[in-house]
C-alpha cells in the first residue's frame, strides 16, 4: 500500500546493529538504516518507543522488505548503496597487508578516503565465549582507502574522537556527509593486527576534540549508574536477607551453647553439694568410689604386667609380703616424709614418671622416690 517517497508516522523499535526498526501501525515494520537517519551523522541511536516521520526509501529489497529515510532532498541512490544498506557490518578483524601505507604514515600524508558505512553509538550484543555480553561501539565513519601498492579498496573504521572539530561540526548536519562522501585521514600502520588506525589530525596538530568525548563519558556515566542503582539495590537486599538469617542463626547457636554451659555447670554445682554433705561410715564419696575403681582397674592390671607380686622390688629374697607390710603401706598412704622411713622398710609405691635413669615411684599423696632401673628387679 506504500509508495516510495510517502511520509510516514513510525514508532521507533529494536536497535540492531546496522540500524532501528521502525513500526508502521500493528502489522508492518521496515528499517531505518544508520546512514539515512538524518541528514549528516547520527550520534546517538533514537529512542526506543519514540516516534517520528520518516519517507519510504525502497520497498521488496532482497535483504529488506521496507526501507526508510529520515534524510532531506532526492531518494535516488546508486544500486550499490541500496544493497550495503540492511547489510552486516564488516567486523574488521580480517587481518590485511597493510604495508604498502607505511611510506604514507612516515611522511605524515594525508590520504583520500570514502565513506561507506555509519554507526552511532550503540551497546550491542556480542557472542564471546559462548555467552551473549555487550559490547560498546563509540560513533564511527567505515572508510575506504585504496592501498598505494595494489590499488584495492581497504575498509578501516575513523572513530568520532580522532574527528577534527571543524569536520564534527560539519556532519551534524550536513546532508553531504552520507555514503561516498570524501575526506582526508592520516594513517598508522598496525602491522601485529593486519589492520590501519585512522585520524583526521596529525601528532603536531593543535587538536581541540569536539567535547563528544567528554559529555558522552558524562553521560556514560550516569547512564551505568542509573542502570546499575536496581541492580545494587537487589545486592544490598540480598545482603540484608543473608545477615538476617546468619545473625538469627549465630544467636540460636549462642544460646545453644549458653544453655549446654548453664546445664553443666548446674550439675556440677549439684555434684558438689553431694560431695558436701557428711557421710556415714557405710557411704562413700563419689570421688572415693571413682579413686576405688580406678584401684582395681589399674594396679591389678600393671602389677600382672610388671610381676611386681613375684618378684618384690627389694633385694632381700622376700617371696611374699605380710600382712603388717600390707597394713603399714595402707597407713603411709594417708600422708608420709622422708624421715618417717627406715633404710630397708617395705613401701608401696604408686609407678610415675619414666625418666632415662629410672622410673618415679608416689609413696602416699606428697612423698615422691626414684627407682633406678638397675635396681628393679633381680
Amino acid at each position: 500500500d506504500l509508495e516510495v517517497g510517502q511520509v510516514v508516522e513510525v514508532k521507533m523499535g529494536e536497535v540492531l546493529e546496522v540500524g532501528q526498526r521502525c513500526h508502521i501501525g500493528d502489522q508492518l515494520t521496515g528499517m531505518l538504516p544508520w546512514e539515512e537517519a538524518k541528514d549528516g551523522f547520527l550520534l546517538e541511536k533514537l529512542e526506543v518507543g519514540s516516534t517520528a516521520k520518516l519517507r519510504v526509501l525502497a520497498k521488496n529489497l532482497g535483504n529488506v522488505s521496507l526501507l526508510l529515510t529520515g534524510r532531506s532532498g532526492p531518494l535516488a541512490r546508486p544500486p550499490e548503496v541500496l544493497k550495503a544498506l540492511g547489510t552486516p557490518l564488516p567486523n574488521g578483524k580480517e587481518r590485511l597487508d597493510v604495508s604498502a601505507f607505511a611510506a604514507a604514515e612516515a611522511a605524515g600524508e594525508e590520504l583520500e578516503a570514502e565513506i561507506v558505512r555509519m554507526v552511532p553509538a550503540l551497546v550491542v550484543r556480542a557472542q564471546k565465549q559462548k555467552r551473549l555480553r555487550n559490547r560498546p561501539i563509540s560513533p564511527r565513519l567505515i572508510l575506504a582507502l585504496t592501498d598505494p601498492g595494489s590499488r584495492k579498496k581497504i575498509l578501516s573504521k575513523l572513530e568520532v574522537q580522532f574527528f577534527t572539530a571543524d569536520f564534527f561540526a560539519e556532519c551534524q548536519n550536513n546532508a553531504d556527509v552520507k555514503i561516498g562522501y570524501k575526506l582526508k585521514v592520516r594513517v598508522k600502520v598496525l602491522e601485529n593486527r593486519g589492520q590501519l588506525a585512522l585520524a583526521m589530525y596529525g601528532p603536531d596538530d593543535d587538536y581541540n576534540p569536539s567535547g563528544w568525548q567528554r559529555k558522552k563519558a558524562d553521560n556514560d556515566e550516569a547512564q551505568e549508574e542509573q542502570e546499575q542503582a536496581p541492580v545494587k539495590r537487589e545486592r544490598e537486599a540480598k545482603r540484608a536477607i543473608e545477615t538476617a538469617a546468619f545473625q538469627k542463626d549465630t544467636k540460636k547457636q549462642r544460646e545453644k551453647v549458653e544453655a549446654k554451659a548453664q546445664e553443666k555447670q548446674e550439675e556440677e554445682e549439684t555434684l558438689a553439694e553431694e560431695d558436701a554433705k557428711p557421710k556415714s561410715k557405710m557411704q562413700k564419696s563419689r570421688k572415693q568410689e571413682e579413686e576405688e575403681e580406678t584401684e582395681k582397674e589399674v594396679v591389678p592390671a600393671r602389677e600382672a604386667k610388671d610381676g611386681l607380686k613375684k618378684q618384690p622390688s627389694l633385694r632381700d629374697g622376700a617371696q611374699d609380703r605380710p600382712a603388717w607390710i600390707e597394713e603399714s603401706a595402707r597407713e603411709l598412704k594417708k600422708g608420709v616424709k622422708v624421715d618417717d622411713l627406715e633404710v630397708g622398710q617395705v613401701v608401696e609405691v604408686k609407678m610415675g614418671e619414666v625418666l632415662e635413669v629410672g622410673q618415679r615411684c608416689h609413696i602416699g599423696d606428697q612423698l615422691t622416690g626414684m627407682l633406678p632401673w638397675e635396681e628393679a628387679k633381680d
